[in-house]
């Protein structure tokens, strides 16, 4: 059974990040360096020291889910990139267990009931080992229908991974 650690969710922090209501194509014009600045406050669990290039690329208010990259530190593989941000997201917040980890992509939850329909946060993070580029989504679904939106909110995740 997972620890619940409401305190740290990643859903209300992100709700408080400007935002709309739904994510919007191609909005990058949309997010200002200063909601990049409170993103990089907010989700530096996702970050590893050193990273450069850090953008926002897409964001939904309502569901309280960003989509950010950013290009890793020189020297860092992609193996090594993921295991340092697994042990920085479960440091920063010990509820978060993987859910899915391969060489190249870490997706790890933090359950907010006792049970997945629930609700739950999460970080999902693929990397590029040829653009050196970590592509995160971070989000809250904490509701029936962000948790029955999920798969819309990964396939604008794959879409943004894919052309970092």
């Amino acid at each position: 059974m997972l620890r619940i650690n409401h305190a740290s969710r990643v859903g209300s922090l992100a709700a408080s990040v400007i935002g709309s209501s739904i994510f919007l194509g191609g909005c990058d014009g949309f997010i200002t360096a200063r909601t990049e600045e409170a993103w990089q406050s907010t989700f530096s669990a996702a970050l590893i020291e050193g990273y450069s290039d850090f953008k926002g690329l897409e964001y939904s208010a309502d569901a309280g889910v960003s989509i950010f990259s950013y290009r890793l530190p020189p020297g860092i593989q992609s193996e090594d990139a993921i295991n340092r941000l697994r042990l920085r997201i479960q440091s920063a917040s010990p509820c978060y267990r993987p859910l899915r980890e391969t060489e190249y992509e870490l997706q790890m939850r933090c359950l907010i009931g006792a049970v997945e329909s629930s609700g739950f946060d999460e970080y999902r993070i693929l990397v590029d080992p040829a653009s050196r580029t970590a592509t995160v989504m971070a989000g809250g679904f904490d509701s029936g229908v962000e948790i029955s939106d999920y798969p819309v909110f990964e396939k604008v995740f794959l879409r943004r991974a894919q052309k970092p």
